[in-house]
């Protein structure tokens, strides 16, 4: 499958992914590292997390500091930037249950 040309700009790429996405998921799209940094560099994206990245319009709160990025393969309620207060509460009883010591 070829991939657009406009997603191969980190901006774009972040917009099409719902205004937050991982370095390796702009990657894949087709952006170049160095344009990342260089959006990065320009504040045409934000960085959110070690190795994630927001849109200007994301909302203050969402994916900053205060943000814990989760993996699942559960097909839960919210998008990749909200989840219900429930859902929260059950990845991080989760986590906190998968962690050794």
């Amino acid at each position: 499958m070829a991939r657009s040309p406009s997603l191969a700009i980190p901006v774009n790429a972040v917009a099409h992914l719902g205004g937050h996405a991982s370095r390796w998921e702009l990657i894949a799209l087709g952006c170049d590292p160095d344009y990342i940094d260089l959006s990065l560099w320009y504040r045409e994206i934000l960085p959110a997390r070690r190795g994630w990245h927001a849109s200007r319009e994301t909302p203050e709160g969402l994916g900053r500091d205060d943000a814990v990025v989760h993996w699942t393969r559960r097909d839960l309620p919210g998008s990749r930037l909200v989840v219900t207060e429930e859902v929260a509460r059950w990845q991080a009883a989760s986590c906190r249950a998968k962690r050794p010591g």
